[in-house]
């Protein structure tokens, strides 16, 4: 392809009225000023072929006398350049043979096009402000405020202009067209508003604002916005028109249901625009040229009084007009300006729901305290006058000074309008204040696992579940539950993120009640790093945590920490199926299963004993964001009451006597059951249940009162007619009234182990 980096002029806008193009168009940032320069004005149409003609706006036209190839002297003409054969002119003296260029042989890319966010920046797109640069320059004739219309409006003229097919011709070559692409100079990776936010940070963050950059910009076009508006109160596209704004917001607030008149309203006083009815439209009207002058002799003469009579507010001048506004520069926090007057009244108060900057709420407070007192003429209208004139129009009246904006206009028996002066209000180059707020964080979503335990050291009487959250980066989590994702309420809200990890080698079953020096926890840790303690710590409950397992959540002590590798820990020394989860321990856990280790920020949430039992949806996600959409984890579960479930029976023994079997154990207290120094507790319940197991097969349940059992040599013989093999076993669980069945305590039969009846 062809690549361009591709500046030219694209307009000619003058101090003051505009000079000679402000006679056709409406302002340096109006579309159709601006469309009409990408294939014509200077570098097309016409140069300057001096300084002087320059000043004078003397233009020179175009034009290859010798031999009719306009082309070549225009630096606008990408289809004349594209489409037509090349001859050089070495001194001056067309070549007969052309170059080796093919008309149309290759595609053209902008690969640099734009124009600075400044007044006037069409003058001359290429320029950009920046102090520490030799080549830091003002477009001619710009007053060098920020204008984030400017830059809009010409990359839309650009891109428009080449989006129609009259424009960018297809290539008989290739088969596409002229045009490939186009390259928008320029987006920065520094994310808006940090840049330029944090000018401590970026050396050139004070270039930003008249500078090329489209960051934080491209939201701020008033005719999207206003339109927005529009469509969102019912009206079709072809039944609104919008004109020129003064001023850019980045973004509009609309807080409660309201009317759409009510919701335009500052906004249009914002923009120094007004809403009329035009051709059947709505109409918000701008900035417009003045588009006829009032003569005295085409006024009617009333049967009383003049044909323009004036009035003015006899009240005391406000002495000050605030505007708050939602301040871009200070993190969407609320700003303001306070204009004073010197007047003896008091002040006026409008809020502008609206983000932007100070410029344009200072233009807003200087439009209000301009029109408090000011002076409205009621002109009596000849018919022909009455006819010509609309709401908004701008027009200037025989031996009256200044420009006067149509604000009413009466048809009826004596047609009449009201006329109010026009306030020449700009938007200042007033600096934002950037006091960049927190840097904006996106959260991922969190992971998060939902822990019924038993009874924790520290933490007997506390029966609810266990949350452990975590997230990078970390905002506090609220977590909610319910039967459904329609009846969520929130439970808990988790301050502190968990310490995660999941297995990265298997853990088997090991030995209780001793240190386990075979088996060792390999995890994958996320938070913070695990530490080794002494013996004494850890039988005094610290280093816990839980890991899952096929049977539920086991707790595990650990005393020796060791990194392996990259966030990698070999966790030894345990002590295994703490606070009765033996059971869970025989059941082993494989690699990728989750472990969280319970430290303080695990927390507890609410959850009903009547929620026990039933299928909850549980949810977490941040503070203050609603548990649904992105940025959210769900799991679905049973909470079962584990801290109520009794312990399995200790000292399970199976011994003989006379009459068969007699199966004996020790109930286990599940709070405060380990004291040494003091007599046994009472257990929380004397109800137990024995089950005779053949593998996987039961062939006898039975339930007594009390610590043991007699399996009689009648009922085993009932039970196992062929005799007792080396697979049968006796489980025993006790009873409690919170959970149900316990943890069973397992013990084998040894064959041979009954002995004969008589």
């Amino acid at each position: 392809y062809v690549g361009i980096d591709w500046y030219p002029p694209m307009g000619d806008w003058r101090d003051g009225q505009g000079g000679v193009d402000a006679v056709s168009h409406a302002g340096p940032d109006a579309p159709g000023y601006l469309a009409s320069q990408i294939a014509g004005g200077e570098g097309f149409d016409w140069y300057y072929a001096s300084d002087t003609d320059r000043a004078a706006q003397v233009r020179t036209p175009i034009v290859d006398t010798a031999h009719g190839e306009h082309w070549v002297f225009r630096p606008k003409d990408l289809v004349g350049w594209w489409s037509h054969a090349h001859h050089d002119r070495p001194g001056g003296v067309r070549s007969p043979v052309p170059t080796a260029w093919v008309p149309g042989m290759k595609p053209i890319r902008l690969t640099e096009f734009g124009c600075a966010a400044v007044d006037r920046g069409g003058n001359a797109p290429n320029l950009f402000v920046d102090p520490k640069s030799s080549e830091s320059f003002l477009p001619p004739f710009s007053s060098g405020a920020r204008d984030d219309r400017m830059q809009r409006k010409a990359l839309e003229a650009v891109l428009g202009h080449f989006a129609d097919p009259d424009h960018n011709p297809v290539s008989a070559v290739y088969g596409g067209r002229m045009l490939a692409g186009a390259d928008a100079w320029c987006w920065d990776a520094r994310p808006y508003p940090a840049f330029p936010g944090l000018g401590d940070v970026w050396a050139d963050a004070g270039a930003w604002a008249a500078g090329h950059w489209l960051n934080g910009r491209l939201g701020g076009d008033g005719d999207g916005l206003l339109s927005a508006i529009l469509r969102r109160g019912g009206l079709g596209e072809d039944q609104f028109t919008i004109g020129a704004q003064a001023g850019a917001v980045q973004g509009y607030v609309i807080d409660r249901p309201i009317r759409t008149r009510d919701a335009l309203e500052p906004l249009l006083a914002a923009f120094g625009m007004v809403g009329a009815e035009r051709d059947g439209k709505v109409a918000l009207v701008g900035a417009e040229p003045v588009s006829m002058v009032l003569e005295a002799e085409a006024l009617a003469l009333p049967d009383e009084g003049a044909a323009v009579t004036s009035e003015r507010t006899l009240e005391a001048r406000p002495g000050a007009a605030r505007v708050r506004f939602i301040d871009e520069g200070a993190g969407y926090q609320t700003g303001s300006v306070v204009l004073r007057s010197g007047g003896e009244g008091g002040g006026l108060d409008v809020d502008l729901p609206a983000v932007c900057g100070p410029g344009v709420a200072t233009a807003l407070a200087e439009r209000m305290l301009a029109g408090v007192d000011a002076e409205r003429l009621t002109v009596a209208l000849g018919p022909l006058e009455a006819l010509r004139l609309e709401v908004g129009d701008r027009i200037a009246v025989e031996e009256r000074d200044g420009i006067w904006q149509v604000e009413r206009v009466d048809l009826d028996e004596t047609p009449r309008a009201v006329l109010v002066p026009v306030t020449a209000v700009a938007v200042g180059d007033v600096a934002v204040d950037w006091r960049a707020g927190e840097v904006p964080r996106t959260v991922g979503r969190p992971v998060f696992h939902v822990l019924d335990l038993p009874p924790l050291p520290g933490f007997e009487d506390d029966d609810r579940p266990l949350v452990a959250v975590a997230a990078e980066p970390w905002v506090p989590m609220a977590v909610w539950a319910g039967p459904d994702a329609g009846t969520l309420s929130e439970r808990a809200v988790v301050a502190l993120p968990a310490t995660l990890g999941v297995l990265v080698e298997p853990l088997g079953p090991g030995v209780v009640d001793r240190w386990d020096m075979l088996n060792a926890v390999v995890v994958r840790v996320e938070g913070r790093d695990p530490a080794s303690l002494t013996d004494l710590a850890v039988l005094g409950g610290a280093n816990a945590l839980a890991v899952r397992t096929t049977a539920g959540w086991e707790v595990v002590q650990f005393q020796t920490a060791t990194l392996i590798g990259e966030d990698v820990w070999r966790l030894g020394r345990l002590l295994r199926g703490q606070q009765g989860t033996d059971a869970q321990m025989r059941a082993g856990s494989a690699v990728g299963a989750a472990v969280v280790f319970l430290d303080d920020a695990v927390t507890r949430v609410r959850l009903s004993r009547a929620e026990r039992g039933l299928e909850q949806v549980w949810r977490a996600s941040p503070v203050g964001v609603a548990p649904g959409g992105a940025g959210f984890a769900e799991r679905v579960g049973t909470f079962d009451g584990v801290h109520d479930r009794c312990w399995s029976p200790a000292h399970l023994t199976v011994a003989t006597v006379e009459d068969g079997l007699r199966v004996s154990w020790t109930p286990r207290v599940r709070i405060n059951g380990d004291g040494w120094d003091r007599d046994a507790m009472a257990v929380d319940g004397t109800r137990f249940r024995i089950r005779v197991l053949e593998g996987d097969h039961v062939r006898r349940v039975a339930e007594v009162e009390g610590a043991e059992w007699v399996y009689n040599a009648v009922t085993v013989a009932e039970d196992f007619p062929g005799g007792l093999d080396s697979g049968v076993h006796v489980a025993v669980a006790q009873w409690s009234n919170g959970h149900g069945w316990g943890s069973e305590g397992v013990q084998s039969i040894i064959a041979g182990q009954v002995r004969a009846t008589s």
